[in-house]
């Protein structure tokens, strides 16, 4: 839950102006659910254990947050609108919408865990963009900005977006650009390190893919 919240963080300090944060808990076995109420309500701070230049993309933003939460079958239902309307009515929060919190009640693995959240947004049939992020990751402000204007620039409007992934400690070390390419003979994969290898790229990263929201419903789930 510490890497989650501060993930959470990062993308609240997001400067595109319209985004919903949809946090799902794949049946967490300790006190994760709880804390990320905690957390939007402005009782829990969330630690910052590691030391990491990325300290300014995790600074806690203004609490507390309006927030939601769904059970698995609330949120396979699309949620409730109406009633995420209403939680933001008066509040002085930036958000212009509250963020989500499902509980899945099982552990449905990756796949399945993703896809509760993206069943609800294919519901609600309100978003135009959808993107996966782990919890594990830390975004810079203008991530978000960055993949809508570069998405929205593209002639083949079925393209999926990766990210540059850089090392948590030392950030200016690249891990690997968006994706990897795999060895259908060994059956392995190898992450793509070197930019002039993207045209390579088999698959983009569920870590950090950023596409529209249609797909889902056109090609098919996680």
């Amino acid at each position: 839950w510490r890497d989650a919240l501060e993930c959470a963080e990062s993308v609240l300090r997001s400067t595109y102006p319209d985004y919903q944060l949809v946090l799902v808990d794949n049946d967490s076995p300790d006190t994760s659910a709880d804390n990320f109420i905690q957390w939007a309500e402005g009782t829990l701070t969330p630690p910052t254990p590691y030391a990491s230049p990325l300290q300014d993309a995790r600074l806690t933003s203004p609490k507390p947050l309006p927030y939601i939460c769904y059970s698995r079958e609330e949120a396979l239902r699309g949620g409730d609108p109406a009633a995420e309307r209403k939680r933001v009515e008066g509040t002085s929060a930036a958000l212009a919408r509250p963020v989500i919190f499902i509980r899945t009640g099982k552990n449905l693995g990756f796949a399945g865990g993703n896809n509760i959240a993206l069943r609800m947004i294919l519901q609600r049939n309100d978003a135009e963009y959808v993107w996966l992020l782990n919890p594990d990751m830390v975004v810079t402000p203008d991530t978000l900005s960055s993949l809508a204007e570069f998405a929205s620039k593209q002639e083949n409007a079925s393209a999926v977006t990766g990210g540059i992934i850089q090392d948590y400690h030392r950030p200016g070390k690249i891990l690997f650009y968006g994706g990897a390419k795999i060895n259908s003979w060994q059956g392995t994969v190898s992450f793509i390190r070197k930019p002039e290898q993207i045209r390579e790229m088999d698959y983009v990263s569920g870590g950090f893919l950023f596409t529209r929201a249609k797909h889902f419903r056109d090609i098919s789930l996680l």
